[in-house]
């Protein structure tokens, strides 16, 4: 009997530790999946931040061809500006160069003025003595 309580005493001492084998094995399996989820998540988590920052990538090269675009559109405008500044300048020497030319004109119209002023002048005196040479020659071959 000794011999079967021996063996009963081996078999519950077997038991104990298949069961402790088996709730080990729950455990580990457990602990598996929950370090697969995390690895899942992890995973997806990577992929989405891979995702963001090619997005993002995308959006500050974007960004850089319109600064780009802008530049060069501004560098233009400021061309186009300095271009029309030389021709203001040019047309304003233009002007000046008109209005000095006017103001002789003016000086020689008024100087032609004057002279025909002094011409028509000259002319009634010879007109006047014209005349009273006439009445003079007239006068006298009247006599």
């Amino acid at each position: 009997m000794e011999e079967i309580k021996s063996k009963v005493f081996q078999t519950k001492g077997f038991a104990v530790v298949a069961d402790e084998v088996r709730k080990l094995a729950e455990r580990s399996g457990k602990a598996t999946k929950e370090i697969a989820e995390l690895i899942t998540n992890m995973q997806e988590g990577t992929s989405k931040a891979i995702r963001a920052m090619e997005e993002g990538t995308e959006k500050a090269e974007q960004g850089s061809g319109l600064a780009k675009n802008a530049s060069n559109a501004l560098q233009e405008i400021v061309k186009m500006v300095n271009e029309t500044f030389r021709q203001v300048q040019s047309i304003s020497a233009a002007a000046e160069q008109v209005s000095a030319s006017s103001s002789e004109v003016v000086k020689a119209i008024d100087n032609v003025a004057s002279i025909t002023e002094e011409n028509t002048a000259s002319t009634e005196e010879i007109s006047e003595g014209s005349t009273m040479v006439n009445d003079s020659v007239t006068g006298s071959c009247n006599k």
